[in-house]
């Protein structure tokens, strides 16, 4: 018996480090791809040097289905009016805040997928224009 065990487990062994290596290949493989994405779109942004706009941004409350637009306006890359709550600092601009959220799922897709974060990028300027959570 202990004949046949040992080839077994070796086999066994192998196998269970092929299966790492390709999940480890995939995880990173995605994380370049969402990293592309980003980098690409914040680059687009970064070089419009837009430091003065408005937007408007959607935000749910704790009810469902309840949403409340409110429109930000930045000038000199400040907040002069808009809506701000705890997870965004009253100084940064809920685009930049967009950013950094969406650069932290890169390395972290896989807690984001499993909490349903998306981002969506705006085709022409490149800003975060969605994200839901």
């Amino acid at each position: 018996m202990k004949d046949t065990l040992i080839p077994f487990l070796r086999r066994c062994f192998r196998w269970f480090v092929v299966l790492i290596a390709l999940s480890i290949v995939l995880y990173l493989g995605y994380a370049s791809v969402l990293w592309t994405q980003f980098s690409a779109n914040q680059a687009k942004w970064l070089n419009n040097n837009t430091t003065n706009y408005s937007v408007t941004v959607r935000y749910s409350h704790n009810n469902a289905g309840v949403y409340s637009n409110i429109q930000e306006v930045v000038q000199d890359g400040h907040v002069t009016q808009g809506y701000r709550d705890s997870a965004i600092p009253a100084d940064k601009p809920a685009i930049d805040w967009a950013f950094d959220q969406a650069k932290t799922c890169i390395s972290a897709w896989i807690m984001c997928s499993v909490f349903s974060w998306s981002f969506e990028y705006d085709p022409t300027y490149g800003y975060p224009s969605r994200i839901q959570y």
